[in-house]
């Protein structure tokens, strides 16, 4: 810095006398450190020490030039005093304004840091995000705690927690309301705990706890009910009266209570009848055992063993059938198809456990007896042929204690049943008819059979067909269930007669009888939750319907239709059928109806003078 500079920054011009002055510069310099001192920021104590470093450096120069002071005396006090003051007064005016700049930044940065913090508030708002949120308006409301704009922010983070809760509960309420509706009872209580736990007071927890209770309690009352139906169509009387008692203890007042009883003591009643029957029916084939074979024996045991299953009975049974020719698979014969090549009249085939894949023709005069339906099964390929064929003239056949069923599926027009009597005679006892693609059993042509305890299920086509001039079965105690077209179905000159037979959930009607002009009959029989009808007399064939129970069938219990159809009905019970109970043609002819019960079905309970709708059209 040169003099002349130095003189200007001290506010002199070159000539003037300064040295007097010196003692005033001194106190400047002192109070420039303390205001280096006492800085609020690095800013203003950056800009204090500039201004000092400057004096110093002028008043430094000054001194080092004395020689150049003008010697003359010169009166500097006001001068002096004046400088002092403009210095004093920069220096102080230079302190407010850098404390007002350090002031207006401060206030700059603190509205930047506001100004995020309210975008930063707002998208955690938009995307719902209730912690952060909070926590950004909450660092306002320290800042300022009368900010309009936190309280607000405050006031819609509320409302916004407030409508998602609502929104979990509504969709936490009709979770539940899902599980009760698909009677999922566990998923629909853990759902109801969730809703206790964000709202105790919820409004619609006391309904659906009722209406889980209601629920669980009417599961268990159907479950005893289903029990006691199944108990029913096996005729297990003594499981039928556990049921009743069970769902005597959940639902004393239950409707269907008096029914399942009374059944099941007319099924243990009738279980204990069987037992005196079956016993009388061994007493006379035990009289008739002289140590020789006799058919008149052997059938009166197999009466006994149908009756009630006794180790004795087998045993004598076993016994008198020793005497005749008994030729055994495996142990004797690899396959029953070699066996019969080799049967005689009156000799019997006795065949162990096993699957035995053929096709059998069966010779006149055979016994073939197996180890038990579902113990020995005969199964041959649905498109060769009927595992069983009696044929024309073949006659004296019997088939008993086995299953017979077809392999795979054939969907050509024409298909082969599983069993077929082509106007020969056969008797089947204790046989399981299964998985055919054509009908179960077919009796045609003439053919003739006899069936005691048969069940023929999940057919193609019907469970048993007797068609063809002269072709005639007798039906006992046999079941015809889930069978795709009909249970029992009688046409174009075949007649059938069925007795305590069920015909169950088969795809179109239970029984059906159209053979024009062919007297057929279904007595105490039951047919139940059929496709279309219980019982159908068509087509202008005679038919008596006698004792049968006739329910929950989809299109109706007991229909007549076609003029000169005849036709007696009488002692039926008739309930809870689809459309109607009994409808009768009015061109039919009617020569019996009495004591007939029908109630609780759709739509007409008896119509006696119905009218079709082809005939109506």
């Amino acid at each position: 810095m040169t003099y002349p500079e130095a003189v200007q920054v001290l506010g002199f011009r070159e000539g003037d006398v300064i040295a007097p002055h010196f003692p005033a510069f001194r106190q400047a310099e002192q109070r420039l450190a303390e205001l280096i001192e006492g800085a609020e920021s690095e800013v203003l104590r950056v800009s204090y020490w500039q201004e000092l470093a400057l004096l110093n450096e002028a008043l430094r120069v000054v001194e080092t030039e004395k020689s150049r002071h003008p010697s003359g005396r010169r009166t500097w006090t006001a001068v002096l005093l004046v400088f002092s003051l403009l210095v004093i007064g920069a220096l102080v005016y230079a302190g407010w304004r850098a404390n007002q700049w350090a002031a207006e930044q401060r206030q700059a940065e603190l509205d930047q840091r506001v100004q995020r913090l309210l975008a930063t508030g707002t998208i955690a708002v938009e995307k719902r995000r209730w912690p952060e949120a909070e926590e950004v308006y909450a660092e306002l409301l320290q800042i300022d705690p009368d900010s309009t704009l936190a309280k607000d922010g405050k006031k819609v983070i509320a409302e916004g927690k407030e409508e998602e809760r609502r929104q979990q509960m509504g969709f936490l309420a009709g979770t539940a309301q899902a599980a009760i509706e698909a009677r999922s009872w566990k998923s629909a209580e853990d759902t109801l705990a969730e809703i206790e736990e964000m709202d105790p007071r919820h409004e619609k927890l006391a309904e659906f706890r009722e209406r889980i209770k209601e629920g669980r309690f009417k599961d268990r009352v159907l479950k005893v009910r289903e029990a006691a139906e199944d108990a029913i169509r096996e005729e297990q009387w003594g499981e039928l009266a556990k049921c009743s008692e069970e769902l005597a203890a959940l639902d004393p007042g239950h409707v269907d209570l008096p029914q399942l009883r009374k059944l099941s003591e007319d099924g243990v009643r009738l279980m204990e009848e069987r037992k005196v029957q079956a016993r009388q029916q061994y007493q006379k084939a035990l009289a008739l055992d002289d140590g020789e074979y006799s058919e008149e024996a052997l059938d009166l045991l197999r009466d006994a063993l149908r009756l009630a299953r006794e180790p004795e009975y087998e045993a004598l049974y076993e016994k008198i059938s020793s005497h005749a020719r008994i030729l055994r698979v495996p142990e004797d014969y690899v396959t029953i198809g070699a066996a019969l090549a080799e049967v005689r009249p009156q000799d019997q085939v006795r065949v162990g456990e096993g699957v035995f894949v053929e096709s059998l023709i069966l010779p006149a005069g055979v016994d073939l007896e197996g180890a038990g339906p579902g113990k020995t099964i005969i199964e041959s390929p649905a498109e060769q042929g009927s595992a069983l064929l009696v044929g024309a003239g073949v006659k004296e056949i019997r088939v008993a204690s086995l299953t017979v069923r077809q392999a795979g599926i054939s969907l050509d027009e024409e298909r082969f049943p599983v069993m077929t009597v082509d106007g020969g005679e056969a008797i089947f006892e204790d046989v399981w008819v299964e998985n055919g693609s054509g009908h179960g059993i077919a009796v045609i042509n003439g053919g003739k059979a006899g069936m005691q305890s048969v069940r023929v299920s999940k057919c193609g086509w019907d469970g048993l067909a007797i068609y063809g001039e002269g072709s005639r079965a007798t039906v006992m105690e046999s079941r015809f269930d889930q069978n795709l077209q009909h249970g029992v179905d009688a046409w174009n000159g075949g007649g059938v007669t069925v007795r305590k037979s069920r015909f169950t959930s088969n795809g179109l009607t239970g029984v059906v009888l159209m053979s024009s002009g062919v007297l057929s009959r279904v007595e105490s029989c039951t047919s139940e939750t059929n496709r279309e009808l219980g019982v159908s007399v068509a087509n202008q064939s005679a038919g008596e319907v006698v004792g049968n129970e006739v329910l929950g069938n989809l299109l109706g219990g007991i229909v007549v239709k076609d003029a000169q159809t005849r036709v007696e009905i009488a002692n039926n019970t008739v309930t809870k059928n689809g459309k109607a109970g009994i409808m009768v043609d009015r061109k039919a002819s009617l020569n019996r109806f009495e004591n007939n019960r029908s109630s609780g079905n759709d739509g007409v309970q008896e119509e006696l003078k119905a009218v079709f709708e082809e005939e109506g059209e």
